[in-house]
């Protein structure tokens, strides 16, 4: 029984797929404006980024800090808060979720 269960634990730990946010956030030029753990780069326009995921809202206070809203405001800003000043990057929503994925993960 032990046996199954380390088995079926390693393959589900395979078909998990990793996280690709930083490549993504490189991939967009997020370090342009914002400083982000775990990305080389180090923007001073936009807030640094260190301690998103734990945040209660995101821009400037603005928007509830939700999954969904992340991801959002990642790929349309004004949508959510028509007065930020981040601009909209056509960023493909599966990449906005995972580059969202990954803030989230910064405590």
């Amino acid at each position: 029984m032990m046996k199954r269960l380390l088995i079926a634990m390693l393959l589900f730990a395979a078909c998990k797929k990793p996280n690709r946010g930083p490549e993504l956030i490189q991939q967009y030029g997020c370090t342009t404006c914002h400083t982000i753990p775990g990305v080389e780069g180090h923007g001073a326009i936009g807030p640094p980024l260190e301690g998103v995921g734990t945040r209660p809202a995101i821009s400037n206070g603005k928007v509830p800090n939700t999954p969904e809203n992340l991801a959002k405001f990642v790929r349309e800003p004004a949508s959510l808060n028509p007065s930020s000043s981040m601009p909209a990057l056509n960023i493909p929503d599966a990449d906005a979720q995972e580059i969202a994925e990954y803030l989230r993960t910064l405590k």
